[in-house]
């Protein structure tokens, strides 16, 4: 029969419900994460493809991953506003680079 059946509300029943919520907000944050990443990293692929200076992609790599550091950290610990912030810095790389390669993709007579 399951221990915790048995013994209703014992200290061992607190700490593995806590231990399972911890887990599913790490779970959480990686799905958060994986519905931005991989976006921005098909838009730098492409970015480099286009042959636009690299140093541009360099960068906006160096801020995005900062960003999602930031927000992932802040996602955890459940503080609003570096979350928001870091979010928009990311997404503004993101739109950046997207729209670099769109004008490169026009320039050139791509489209």
């Amino acid at each position: 029969m399951n221990y915790f059946l048995q013994n209703p509300g014992t200290e061992l029943e607190e700490s593995y419900l806590k231990f399972v919520k911890l887990n599913l907000e790490r779970f959480r944050a990686h799905l958060n994460d994986l519905e931005n990443i991989p976006l921005f990293l098909i838009v730098v692929l492409l970015y480099l493809f286009s042959g636009l200076p690299a140093m541009r992609a360099i960068w906006c790599l160096r801020i995005f991953t900062a960003a999602r550091i930031i927000h992932t950290i802040s996602y955890l610990n459940a503080i609003t506003v570096p979350r928001a912030a870091s979010f928009l810095v990311g997404a503004a790389c993101t739109v950046f680079v997207a729209g670099n390669v769109l004008y490169a993709t026009i320039i050139t007579g791509v489209f």
